[in-house]
């Protein structure tokens, strides 16, 4: 859709988590400036609201559905790579799993980026901010869980299914409780206060039915307008003594007075900066791009590997869609049909296997006191998250579960590349999946683990996945890092006027789910933005 040129303090490129989040925060705070968001898929759509609005799954019109070059280690097949395209981005279209990560990480990260803002203390006032925290059951009868960590009336309302506002007696909870004792997980009160070894029932941004997302939490001032369905093609930088923005260019033109932020998400983010000369300039030499600015913009992708199995159980109408979807002690559709969540260190036997595959920087990372290297859960329903070539179908009629394997703290780095100079293009997403043995290694056991420890049921898909490879969890980072393209106020070195604020500024794999930081983030941002205002 064409537009004629137009001014704005501020322009927000991707309608996504963290740009909703900015744009509500800013608009707000600061009522007389104007503030443009571009999104580049729908304003809205009712498929999300519900707390099962996933549904839609791969291959929908609100979600990017790319595939990743051939991945060696998944039998040279390509893999998944979606995103939301929608108002609110992938907390639109997600699972909807609420996890911080360890407190480990975010130190790391303070290291990483020589900023303690960014460090667990210091982020925990952003965490609180955007969320309203309903304990579990038994964080309610133990009083544990809460203790000051959580927020209690931030935007998002995050819940556990003991506590999601329908009933949601799931008939394999003490199973899965069971199967996660036996890999030798310790029940904990909680994964969200800086600790994360152990299995507790999982937190979820859904309540009494319908999803908390971005663009439904976080409304937006009168002083925001926003276009939906526009897709930006490059940025307007003008090469003085230092590189300033003047404008973005889209399917019209608009001018930042103040600042243009993108928060395009960590696939798309780094494309729209290479399209506008800031990269590698080897990279933008190959399309006939001028280099405008020399950073290593598209690098260090990181995702979660991820290797799923599926498992018929002997009870009647334990998983969804093979009973009533709504009875007396549990409404199917109230949220995704899980209980518990496990993150695990890797076992030291594997560790030092793993280790003799590691830098001494590296080990300094990865065998860090409480860092967590896989993550397992199950959800009752045959659920996977890859697009593959081969589709296992279940029995049908019999109740599955679904069990998840991921590595959190992946080791390899790979790449977002311009495929052309043309912005209609998609990038070239190598995620360089299981590229380093140590990954191997730990993904390997865990799937050893998970097999034994489900060892009375019988398994249906595990020789095919495992054949098949794998896919991933969508949880891409990195690829603007902090430190390297950004410095610690997420401003692109180099350039004044230009952030970038979503997961591609992650300078490590976090070990979580990123909506929860990705919000947060995005709240220390607005905060710093607010600020430096108000202070002239």
């Amino acid at each position: 859709m064409a537009r004629t040129e137009q001014s704005f303090d501020y322009i927000i490129v991707g309608g996504g988590t963290a740009g909703c989040v900015l744009a509500s925060r800013i608009s707000k705070a600061l009522p007389n400036v104007s503030l443009l968001v571009i999104e580049r898929g729908v304003a809205r759509d009712d498929r999300v609201t519900p707390a099962l609005g996933f549904a839609p799954g791969f291959g929908s019109d609100i979600e990017t559905n790319l595939l990743s070059t051939p991945q060696p280690n998944f039998e040279g097949l390509a893999v998944s790579q979606t995103s939301g395209l929608i108002l609110g981005g992938s907390s639109a279209v997600n699972y909807e799993t609420w996890t911080r990560g360890a407190s480990v990480d975010f130190d790391q990260w303070a290291e990483i980026s020589g900023d303690r803002r960014w460090s667990w203390e210091r982020m925990l006032p952003y965490f609180k901010a955007n969320e309203t925290f309903i304990p579990s059951a038994t964080q309610k009868s133990s009083q544990k869980g809460n203790r000051g960590l959580h927020g209690t009336d931030g935007p998002i309302k995050v819940s556990h299914p003991s506590t999601s506002g329908k009933p949601r007696d799931y008939p394999l909870r003490q199973d899965m409780a069971r199967f996660h004792e036996a890999l030798g997980a310790k029940l904990i009160p909680e994964n969200n206060a800086g600790s994360v070894i152990g299995y507790t029932e999982v937190a979820q941004s859904n309540y009494d039915g319908q999803r908390q997302f971005a663009a439904k939490a976080y409304p937006f001032g009168p002083n925001v307008t926003v276009w939906a369905e526009s897709e930006v093609h490059n940025i307007d930088i003008v090469e003085r003594r230092a590189s300033r923005i003047t404008g973005i260019r889209y399917s019209g033109d608009g001018a930042a007075n103040v600042e243009i932020i993108l928060s395009a998400g960590a696939l798309f983010s780094p494309k729209l900066l290479m399209l506008s000369g800031i990269g590698l300039k080897e990279e933008l030499d190959k399309h006939d791009i001028p280099a405008k600015v020399d950073l290593p913009v598209g690098k260090n992708l990181s995702d979660y590997p991820c290797v799923s199995t599926k498992w018929t159980v002997n009870k009647k109408d334990a998983s969804i869609g093979v009973g009533p979807m709504v009875t007396k002690s549990c409404d199917w559709s109230a949220g995704p049909p899980m209980d518990w969540i496990a993150f695990h260190r890797a076992k030291d036997s594997t560790l030092e296997a793993a280790s003799k595959h590691l830098t001494a920087d590296e080990k300094k990372y990865y065998l860090s006191e409480g860092k967590a290297h896989w993550e397992c859960f199950t959800m009752y329903g045959p659920f996977d998250t890859s697009e593959r070539l081969i589709k296992i179908d279940p029995p049908v009629g019999e109740s599955i579960v679904s069990v998840f394997n991921i590595l959190v703290s992946p080791l390899p780095r790979g790449s977002v590349e311009l495929s052309s100079s043309d912005p209609a293009d998609p990038p070239v997403v190598d995620p360089a999946l299981l590229a380093s043995p140590a990954d191997k290694e730990i993904l390997y056991d865990a799937v050893r683990s998970t097999t034994t420890a489900m060892k009375n049921l019988e398994d249906v898909a595990v020789a095919e996945r495992v054949k098949q490879g794998g896919s991933t969890l969508f949880h891409y980072s990195g690829t603007c890092a902090m430190g390297t393209v950004v410095d610690a106020e997420c401003r692109v070195r180099g350039v004044e006027g230009l952030r970038v604020v979503d997961a591609s500024v992650f300078p490590m794999p976090l070990g979580a789910h990123y909506q929860a930081a990705t919000y947060a983030l995005a709240e220390q941002v607005a905060e710093m933005i607010v600020g430096n205002v108000h202070n002239g």
